[in-house]
């Protein structure tokens, strides 16, 4: 088998443990920390904030640590960093301590989860929408395991529950960074597990080596645009991500029934990862990214209208809630990929965190500071569903790679990218 799976099949498993103690698992630490503490819903998200904009800011350091050094090394830096911030978050005592705690947890986060998405673009050129999508079911993954989460914490104390996910990523993520590998020519190959040779001979075309610095992505109009879309994507998927169990629960859901729906949505982001990536292969991105973007507006509006009566509401919601994630997370990377190649990605995908990390850094605080005021998320939800409406339409008016300054002039098969 292709080696470039195997670094699938890694990423996978790295990327869903940290999916599902960070991306998903933090809403079920809100409630009990505040129980313990008295801390306020918008104090804690504040930490959601904090942890996304520590992330969010080493990205394009991140990028250019594994432009220039082994995924292997990095990968493996991140696990040791997000162990010790799962156990320092055990034993915190304060607010600060707890910001301390989940900005350590941010950068191991951000190692984790950028190694893995960097580092098989490297590998995939035809299949790389097939690749990122298994990739992405990462966030479904994390997901499903969240009632595991829940059972552990009601069962051992939050402060112990993070004892053992301290362990537990050591145990798996350790021996997982050796598998990672930088790039298919350090062995002879193309990306696809193809052969330079023989794609020469079946194709009679030129090798054509295209990718765009740094410098040169930075000086165009699609890297701005596409990333402030991002960014206004982001508050409305943070913002309830974060808030769902203390919403659900203000609406008189049980804890139970709202785990409940908490899980259906990385089942359904799970179902939607493999049919959005085979579109990333077959049809233009923008579009696709655009249409997942508008099934988060969709959700948005039933988030509002939901009164903690009707379960199949929750469920509505929870089913095209997270068919809108799986409509963005595989075709992020592939779209960054189209535009400005693979030679720099990992910086240049860095340097674009930036923008969805602004976005995770507005949606918990203000989501939280809303029902602190009010005590009432309804606004909030309108709010953040009108800032992904505004994200939509820029993802549209965007210019199309084919028109683009980061498209190759002429078709080609890509193979080793210069590194200027």
């Amino acid at each position: 088998m292709f080696y470039g799976w195997y670094v699938v099949f890694a990423g996978l498993l790295l990327a869903a443990y940290s999916e599902w103690t960070t991306f998903y698992g933090f809403t079920a630490f809100v409630q009990p920390v505040a129980d313990t503490f008295g801390w306020s819903y918008a104090q804690i998200a504040l930490a959601t904030s904090f942890r996304s904009l520590v992330s969010g800011t080493l990205s394009p350091f991140i990028g250019m640590g594994v432009d220039r050094w082994s995924p292997k090394i990095t990968a493996l830096t991140g696990v040791i960093i997000l162990g010790a911030g799962y156990f320092f978050f055990s034993k915190i005592t304060s607010l600060g301590t707890l910001y301390l705690s989940v900005i350590l947890i941010g950068i191991g986060g951000g190692l984790c989860h950028v190694v893995p998405t960097t580092t098989v673009v490297r590998w995939f050129r035809k299949n790389v929408g097939k690749a990122i999508a298994i990739l992405s079911l990462s966030t479904g993954l994390g997901g499903l395991l969240l009632p595991v989460l829940v059972r552990m914490i009601d069962s051992y104390g939050w402060q112990q529950a993070l004892v053992i996910l301290a362990i537990g990523i050591c145990v798996l993520g350790i021996p997982i960074s050796f598998i990672f590998r930088s790039q298919p020519e350090d062995y002879g190959l193309l990306p696809d597990g193809q052969k330079q040779q023989d794609l020469i001979a079946d194709s009679g075309a030129a090798v054509h080596d295209f990718s765009l610095s740094v410098r040169e992505a930075l000086k165009t109009r699609a890297f701005w645009q596409m990333g402030v879309a991002f960014m206004l994507r982001f508050p409305a998927i943070m913002g309830v991500l974060t808030h769902i169990m203390p919403y659900l629960s203000s609406l008189g859901v049980d804890k139970a029934t709202a785990s409940t729906v908490v899980m259906i949505i990385p089942l359904a982001s799970v179902g939607g990862q493999l049919p959005f990536g085979w579109m990333a292969d077959n049809f233009q991105k923008k579009y696709i990214i655009a249409s997942g973007m508008m099934l988060t507006v969709v959700s948005m509006l039933l988030f509002w209208l939901i009164d903690g009566s009707s379960f199949w509401m929750m469920v509505l919601f929870a089913i095209i809630f997270g068919l809108g994630i799986s409509g963005f997370f595989p075709l992020r990377a592939p779209l960054l990929r189209d535009y400005f190649g693979r030679g720099r990605f990992a910086t240049i995908s860095g340097l674009n965190q930036l923008f969805p990390m602004i976005g995770t850094f507005v949606g918990p605080p203000l989501a939280g500071w809303i029902f602190d005021s009010t005590g009432d998320y309804g606004s909030a939800w309108l709010i953040l569903g009108a800032t992904v409406v505004m994200g939509v339409i820029l993802m549209l008016t965007m210019p199309s790679p084919s028109k683009s300054p980061a498209a190759p002039k002429e078709a080609g098969i890509e193979t080793r990218p210069r590194f200027s």
